[in-house]
């Protein structure tokens, strides 16, 4: 990765430079996840960069997000002191006050706490706007649950209009995926649809019933699948929408899922169709790779889908789903290739910091997608992690997963007894 390469350089050619440090650490953090680069790593390099400027804030917010990940309460709560040491309420803008994010180490590690926290911030008129501005970044904290709640309880009050309560559906939504109840969810994101009233609205309502599932989502059923089939082939009938190439790979995508490689075929002639399109050139290189890789030639897939790795920076691909599909995909190629470490280095994307373009609002954006699946991703790599001997992470993936699926839908009681009985059985 060139932009990696280029920190990389920049802290060898000035060792001593805490700036530098720190923003190789910080790219790290934000897309190292995108080319392998694990959040344990990322978090090292911080730490570096806290020890050369102990008075540089962002560096303790960034820890501070890192050890909330890591489930390292204590680390997160040292990050906090020495942030509130060097905060300066009269420099910065309240939407980084300490309070802020003291409340989120307790949302993670004692919601009790947090709750009476929350009520107290929501009190007043400043940091209460900054919660509901700034809610759908809960699930980059592992907070899914602190997201669902937030966007609960502000959809039973009555002053928001259509936009703000559509904003509300999705966040909603996309916070009950990662938690596994995914009936509800869908009913949320619908509802978001209906108000935002848009193709991109509709047509990721219809992804979340086909591409999720094709990529292993638990809790979608056979009517949901159907539906959402007819739902993306009528935005690809309509010759007026702007989505029809998402549409089309959209419906590859599942092809590809069953195996029918004459349906994956036809739909990746259909992009081609669009050329030279940007959007659809794109897309049509994802489903190129997939379909080579359902034809058992894995390295080629592997080459063909190396080109989109680039556009994992602001989820440029062309569709939200599709970051998410290229990872995992390589990730079971590489599996396939028995390069175990690999297919875990491919599977750790959605470890990253991405926020692009600010506080996410419309239609879910690529690191939300990432997001609210990765509860599904920790639960691959805990098994993966297991068969490789690291108990030790297999251990703290399982024991977040028991958290965020103690409420979850029936089909996923099999996936939470099973890391139920695993943190039992092996985590002392």
């Amino acid at each position: 990765d060139l932009r990696m390469a280029a920190y990389e350089e920049a802290t060898a050619r000035y060792p001593n430079h805490a700036y530098a440090a720190f923003l190789y650490a910080d790219e790290s953090q934000t897309r190292g996840a995108f080319v392998g680069i694990p959040l344990e790593k990322s978090t090292q390099r911080l730490e570096a960069a806290a020890a050369m400027d102990s008075t540089f804030a962002p560096t303790h917010l960034a820890l501070i997000w890192s050890y909330i990940r890591l489930a390292r309460r204590a680390e997160a709560e040292r990050s906090l002191q020495r942030y509130a040491q060097v905060y300066s309420s009269a420099d910065a803008p309240a939407n980084v006050h300490p309070d802020l994010f003291g409340w989120l180490i307790l949302e993670r590690f004692d919601q009790e706490a947090a709750a009476a926290q929350q009520a107290k911030l929501s009190s007043d008129p400043d940091k209460g706007a900054l919660i509901l501005q700034a809610f759908r970044l809960a699930a980059m904290w592992d907070l899914a649950r602190l997201q669902a709640v937030i966007a609960g309880n502000s959809l039973s009050a009555a002053e928001f209009n259509d936009s703000a309560r559509a904003e509300l559906h999705e966040g909603r939504g996309l916070a009950l995926i990662g938690l596994g109840r995914i009936k509800e969810a869908l009913w949320h994101i619908d509802s978001a649809a209906v108000l935002f009233d848009t193709d991109e609205a509709r047509l990721e309502a219809a992804e979340w019933r086909v591409v999720a599932p094709a990529l292993g989502l638990s809790g979608v059923s056979h009517e949901e699948v159907e539906r959402g089939r007819t739902m993306i082939d009528q935005v690809r009938s309509d010759a007026l929408s702007h989505s029809r190439s998402r549409a089309a790979w959209a419906l590859g995508v599942d092809a590809a899922a069953s195996g029918d490689t004459i349906a994956t075929k036809r739909w990746l002639d259909s992009l081609r169709v669009a050329l030279p399109d940007t959007i659809a050139e794109r897309l049509a290189m994802s489903l190129t790779s997939m379909d080579l890789g359902i034809r058992g030639m894995y390295d080629s897939a592997l080459d063909a889908s190396a080109a989109l790795l680039p556009h994992d920076s602001a989820g440029r691909a062309g569709d939200p789903f599709e970051r998410a599909v290229l990872h995992l995909k390589r990730a079971e190629w590489y599996d396939n290739l028995g390069r175990k470490g690999d297919a875990d280095a491919a599977r750790l994307w959605y470890e990253h910091f991405e926020a692009a373009g600010g506080y996410p609002n419309r239609e879910a954006r690529a690191s939300e997608i990432d997001w609210a699946l990765s509860p599904y991703v920790r639960l691959l790599r805990a098994r993966a992690a297991e068969q490789r001997g690291n108990r030790e992470r297999a251990c703290n993936y399982m024991s977040r997963l028991v958290e965020l699926w103690a409420g979850a839908d029936s089909a996923y009681t099999p996936l939470r007894d099973e890391a139920l009985a695993y943190t039992k059985r092996r985590c002392g």
